[in-house]
């Protein structure tokens, strides 16, 4: 069969409808009140829309050193077989010591070590293998288990020999229990784009608890973190906020910490990040991440002493103003791009990326933190136009929580108290339209369509329940209809049906009825116009042995037949990617991949085919002389043959394609469409990328067919050593085409028809299409049908010459065909021949 690529660009472009956010069973126990098992809260986070994807268990050290305890050694002697082996007595609170034998030069009698008892698995650092402790004879003497390094017990790098631990370690002490490891449950969430809300711990306790409280009628309180900043008066490092571009930073909070330490976070926020699969960096940058998945509300921190003047300016940048983001990567900026600036330079792409040389390094001292709210639309088109995708601008761009921004600063900052040693050096600025006026977004909600919505009857009792529970105030009850106020954090609430749809969230779609009788409404199929003959086209290939390729419309810059053609390309305001940034302008690019994808699989006979959209730009003028441009969407179908046309067999030789097999192919189409006979194509040289090419050009001289083979140059570009076959129906001019032929009805012929064969000596440069085109012209009403069934060039004809052998069929509707008017009308055709062409019997 036929292996038709499912393309990187369509998986990514299928990826990113979801978000898949990690969660701490333990970290999200903090924060309410409670909390049932594991698997019972997925299980309720998932009825409510917060659909869990998998449940796995997490630890610090992999493994969590299950079967590795503590021991004493209590000898060691020399092995008899091996120089650098030692015979070791290891006491690990056992009946009986175990005879273990080392390798490791610093073994002594006296110490305190661990030891991986038989059938324990161990992953040492840095590996995905493990292996597991069997009992064995090593140069002929008994281990009975291994007396550990630091790498081997995957708990650092070092294997400069066993580790040697506190003589005070009692032997048969879990290993686990003396190193501290951490274990946890990390509840893994597929999130859809909207839920902003519950990227965060503290969002899914929220609707956790609401979910318990009302289905189990139990009070489950969200408990927030504390957020008391100690109190200093100290305002020696005073930060200045100047907001220039008010639409797109509507709130920008900061505050100044100084006597930082910069370092190692402690093992308690360390095993937090990691058990979500945050890598931990420092201490400061890890307190951010702690609080953007705690609350949800991006931060950023910057080095006090790198902002110029002590002032912060929210502006946007001239365009192709260079800045450097932290990577090192230098970037040519947008002037649509809002930075984070001082009075000199860039420091920060706004809720996108860092900057180098302001970002927070061993050497800070002073920290500025940063709270913000980013419009979403600015956000998104910055991190689209440099390819950057981070935690915080996918939370910003889907839009983030204005109420918020003074109490993440406020937990961060005393976070950073408590574990970097640091003092408030400065008040809290908050500055921007909503750090005066926070926007406010009401809905109002008929009870009556409520219950329509949801299709059962709930009671007003539950639904005020469900609505306090969740956050929404009823700011006027008008008996059937409520007048809401959305609580900030769900900006994606702003209509009646998504009022419905969260009161349905908490209620419990498994608590809806079925009804006995469910109405359904069946479609009546109106298939017409390019849909139709798409489906025709289908049905009649894939019945032809073809098999239909499905590619991605966004392409990559490029993917072009012509260099030329790019300009006329139409590309994506605010594309997924670099690879997903134009609409494509042809169907051969496409299935060239799709045959590139499957030759290289061994799979090299192939007949594919591809019916979809191409887009264009037509640029032209107004009557004042104004370029202008217009955008062209056309339905096309590409189809495309390449290898051989039979399998192997000791019976015959394999027929490769040529083209004349996909023109028979196209021919086919095209009367299924309705055109009669075979239709007219125009031979010329070939284009950019078919040649030799034929046309069917329509009323005003367009093709709207292409055939001909893929030019060497092009095909060995898409990795395709073999002849390529490629034609093109262009759907949208093949409808008028059809349109100027009306549909007669005919009867069946009552007379018979007859065959007359005729041999032919042509020059060289006389195609068959001129020749049919004279044969039919000398008696149209008589002349039935004209093929071509051989065509001779040898030596024996003269130089320059060739023979055509033709079968022609005549038919009269009125009586039989007499012999006389036969070989008349074959006369007429011999002697038009030789006058238009100079031909002559053969």
């Amino acid at each position: 069969m036929v292996m038709l690529e499912a393309t990187k660009k369509l998986d990514y472009f299928c990826s990113i409808k979801q978000f898949f956010m990690k969660i701490s069973y333990r970290w999200l126990s903090e924060y309410m009140e409670g909390i049932p098992s594991p698997e019972v809260a997925s299980e309720l986070l998932t009825s409510t829309g917060l659909e869990v994807e998998s449940v796995t268990a997490f630890e610090s050290i992999r493994g969590g050193l299950r079967g590795v305890v503590l021991g004493e050694v209590l000898a060691c002697t020399k092995h008899p077989n091996a120089d650098k082996l030692t015979l070791c007595r290891v006491d690990i609170g056992g009946d009986s010591p175990l005879s273990i034998v080392c390798g490791a030069p610093n073994v002594a009698v006296g110490q305190k070590v661990p030891v991986a008892t038989v059938g324990c698995t161990l992953y040492p650092f840095g590996k995905e293998e493990g292996f597991t402790i069997r009992r064995s004879k090593i140069r002929g003497e008994v281990s009975e288990g291994m007396i550990c390094a630091e790498d081997e017990l995957g708990i650092g790098p070092s294997h400069d020999g066993i580790m040697v631990l506190d003589t005070k370690a009692e032997p048969g002490t879990p290993a686990a229990s003396y190193f501290n490891i951490f274990d946890d449950t990390v509840i893994e969430i597929g999130l859809t784009p909207n839920r902003t809300d519950a990227m965060s711990h503290l969002g899914v306790a929220r609707d956790l608890a609401a979910c318990i409280s009302f289905r189990e009628k139990r009070s489950s309180k969200v408990l927030w973190p504390p957020m008391d900043l100690p109190s200093s008066g100290n305002n020696s490092l005073p930060v200045e906020i100047n907001i220039q571009n008010h639409e797109a930073c509507k709130r920008y909070t900061g505050i100044t910490l100084s006597d930082v330490k910069v370092g190692d976070s402690p093992d308690w926020l360390r095993n937090k990040l990691t058990a979500i699969g945050v890598k931990p960096h420092n201490n400061v940058v890890d307190v951010t991440n702690y609080v953007l998945h705690e609350l949800g509300h991006p931060l950023h921190a910057f080095d006090y002493d790198q902002i110029a003047d002590a002032t912060i300016e929210v502006k946007n940048l001239a365009a192709g103003t260079p800045f450097t983001t932290l990577e090192g990567t230098e970037r040519k900026l947008s002037a649509d791009d809002l930075m984070i600036c001082d009075t000199r330079k860039p420091l920060c792409i706004a809720g996108v990326y860092g900057g180098l040389g302001s970002g927070v390094t061993e050497k800070t001292t002073r920290v500025f933190l940063e709270s913000a709210w980013f419009d979403p639309v600015s956000v998104r088109r910055s991190a689209k136009a440099h390819g950057l995708s981070t935690d915080a601008s996918f939370r910003f761009e889907r839009g983030a929580d204005p109420h918020i921004t003074v109490r993440a600063l406020k937990r961060a900052a005393m976070i950073l108290c408590d574990i970097a040693g640091a003092r408030i050096s400065s008040e809290i600025v908050d500055a921007g339209e909503y750090a005066t006026t926070p926007p406010k977004t009401e809905v109002s909600l008929r009870l009556d369509r409520l219950q329509t919505l949801i299709g059962q009857e709930i009671t007003k009792e539950e639904i005020l329940s469900i609505l306090e529970l969740l956050d929404f105030s009823v700011t006027k009850d008008q008996h059937h209809t409520l007048l809401l106020e959305v609580p900030s954090y769900r900006c994606d609430v702003t209509r009646e049906a998504d009022v419905a749809e969260e009161v349905l969230r908490i209620y419990g779609m498994n608590h809806i009825n079925i009804p006995p009788n469910i109405p359904v409404a069946f479609p009546v199929e109106t298939t017409s116009g390019t849909r139709l003959l798409i489906k025709k086209f289908s049905a009649h290939l894939v019945h032809n042995g073809f098999f239909e390729a499905w590619n991605n419309s966004l392409t990559a810059s490029g993917d072009t037949i012509t260099p030329q053609e790019e300009s006329l390309r139409v590309s994506v305001l605010n594309p997924l990617s670099q690879e997903l940034n134009m609409l494509r302008d042809n169907m051969l690019m496409g299935l060239l991949e799709n045959a590139r994808h499957n030759i290289n699989r061994k799979v090299t006979d192939l007949k594919l085919f591809e019916a979809g959209k191409t887009y264009h730009i037509i640029p032209g003028s107004s009557p004042e002389g104004v370029v202008t441009q217009r955008y062209d969407e056309q339905d096309k179908m590409g189809l495309l043959m390449t290898g051989y046309s039979t399998d192997e067999s000791w019976r015959a030789s394999r027929h490769e394609f040529t083209f004349w097999d996909i023109k028979e192919v196209v021919v086919q189409l095209l009367q299924l469409a309705g055109i009669k006979g075979e239709p007219v194509m125009e031979v010329f040289g070939g284009s950019n990328h078919l040649m030799p090419a034929a046309a069917c050009l329509d009323h005003e001289q367009q093709p709207y067919v292409l055939i001909g083979k893929v030019a060497d140059q092009m095909a060995m570009k898409a990795g395709i050593k073999q002849p390529v076959w490629y034609a093109e129906i262009n759907l949208s001019r093949l409808l008028g085409v059809i349109s100027d032929q009306p549909v007669l009805f005919a009867p069946l012929p009552r007379f018979p028809d007859v065959r007359r064969d005729l041999s032919l000596v042509v020059d060289q440069h006389i195609t068959y299409h001129q020749v049919e085109q004279v044969v039919k012209k000398v008696a149209p009403k008589l002349i039935h049908h004209v093929t071509l069934f051989d065509v001779y060039e040898s030596g024996n004809l003269p130089a320059g010459k060739k023979s055509y052998a033709l079968a022609i069929t005549l038919r009269d509707l009125e009586k039989t065909l007499s012999d006389r008017e036969i070989d008349q009308v074959m006369d007429r055709i011999v002697a038009k021949l030789g006058k238009v062409h100079g031909a002559v019997l053969r």
